[in-house]
């Protein structure tokens, strides 16, 4: 209702014949139409030449083979020039809906004034019912769809901490806690912490420029002893991690010693035991040489001592009583 009665008091202002906004784009046609170069046939056909373009114009059919003129119902520069030209008026050649008769129009009704909702009358007919629940698949929410910029609902027995001031329990300071006081504040422990000697009443107090260059100097001297503490872990850490890594090495080095000597200790005694048993059995061999015994020798020369010295006996007496002759 109050934009159709500010658009009805605007247009009582005007006082042209087409509307102030057409009028303004129709001024920047007439601007370009100044470079269009039209030539008539004398039928009220033009060509008309614009950068190197050719266009051709008719004013009886208000056609124009750019289809500016077409689509909007405002005639384009390639028109504007060919219509100077026949020296005719441009207000004939534009679309009655740019004017300002026909706006008037579009507004000349009028909302009417409605009354309370108290003093509206009631209808006989049966109220609409709302529509019905319809199940959507999933588990139902609990909470509704907050508006952008409200407020969350806050968790059942717990406070936000938004706006609450937080103390230190070492330095007593604002902003940060006991965990992160040494981080804020660049404070050493308590074993390194050198308390400052108290004030006297004979210095003088200093302006308010040099106390500000000591409270630089003692904040570049507190990151200084934190800096150095980070170094000093830093090489701790690094120092334990190369112990450890020695330690380990040197576990494996003597398990490695130990296996080899175990190896080497086996393998003397298996070569001890071969060298022990071929000797014994070359002494066994050389008693029982002679012809036609090769079946006694294999019996009588065993690693053995009791075995040995049965087979000394048999060979003698093999010897004596078959007569056969050892070998030389």
């Amino acid at each position: 209702m109050v934009r159709i009665q500010k658009n009805r008091s605007n247009a009582d202002r005007w006082t042209g014949l087409i509307c102030p906004n057409t009028f303004r784009k129709i001024s920047t046609y007439i601007r370009v139409s100044g470079f269009c170069h039209a030539l008539s046939n004398g039928a009220n056909c033009f060509e008309v030449t614009h950068n190197g373009h050719r266009f051709t114009v008719n004013l009886n059919d208000r056609t124009c083979s750019c289809r500016f003129w077409q689509l909007s119902g405002l005639p384009c520069p390639h028109a504007i020039s060919c219509i100077y030209f026949c020296s005719k008026q441009l207000d004939e050649f534009i679309a009655p809906c740019y004017y300002v008769s026909e706006y008037k129009k579009t507004y000349e009704h009028c909302m009417q004034p409605v009354e309370g909702r108290t003093s509206w009358p009631i209808s006989d007919r049966e109220r609409p019912l709302p529509p019905k629940y319809v199940k959507m698949p999933g588990r139902p929410k609990k909470e509704r769809k907050r508006e952008v910029g409200e407020k969350k609902k806050p968790a059942k027995g717990k406070m936000s901490k938004k706006g609450t001031i937080i103390r230190c329990r070492k330095c007593k300071g604002i902003g940060h806690n006991r965990s992160t006081c040494e981080k804020r504040t660049g404070s050493t422990s308590g074993s390194t912490r050198q308390s400052a000697p108290p004030p006297t009443d004979s210095v003088p107090r200093q302006s308010a420029g040099p106390s500000k260059f000591q409270d630089v100097v003692h904040t570049s001297q507190q990151s200084s002893t934190s800096n150095q503490k980070r170094k000093a872990t830093t090489t701790t850490s690094t120092k334990s991690k190369k112990s450890k890594t020695g330690a380990t090495i040197q576990n494996v080095s003597h398990q490695s010693a130990i296996h080899i000597l175990t190896t080497y200790a086996i393998f003397l005694t298996s070569l001890y035991i071969n060298v022990a048993r071929t000797a014994w059995t070359e002494g066994t061999q050389d008693i029982c040489k002679g012809q036609g015994i090769k079946q006694h020798q294999t019996t009588c020369c065993s690693t053995s001592k009791q075995e040995a010295k049965s087979s000394k006996a048999t060979c003698s007496n093999y010897f004596a009583t078959e007569g056969a002759k050892p070998y030389d």
